[in-house]
């Protein structure tokens, strides 16, 4: 399986990706309106592998650079709410995170 991301920014975050998959590869994606832009390849079995990236782009604050992040936030909220949640769980040492914070209720 291969998870695929376009990011919108420069390569300063190559190491910060590298630390958490060793294994990703970049691939240059500028053209002449995008200069800071790259695609990063993911070849694993590991099917949360979607998860888990993003996951790592939330806590390391380059998610809003991804592109399919942006489109999951407009189609796929609840899924990035679950994430959200998972990540308050793990700095709460796995106690449920309280009511405090976004709501997808209006």
């Amino acid at each position: 399986m291969k998870f695929n991301e376009v990011i919108y920014t420069d390569r300063s975050l190559f190491d910060i990706i590298k630390k958490e998959f060793p294994h990703a590869t970049f691939i240059d994606a500028r053209d002449e309106i995008h200069t800071d832009r790259f695609e990063v390849e993911i070849e694993t079995e590991d099917k949360d592998i979607e998860k888990k990236f993003y996951i790592h782009a939330i806590k390391n604050n380059f998610a809003l650079t991804c592109l399919s992040f942006q489109l999951m936030l407009c189609q796929d909220l609840e899924k990035i709410m679950e994430w959200i949640k998972e990540i308050k769980r793990e700095i709460n040492g796995g106690v449920e995170p309280s009511g405090a914070g976004p709501s997808l209720e209006n």
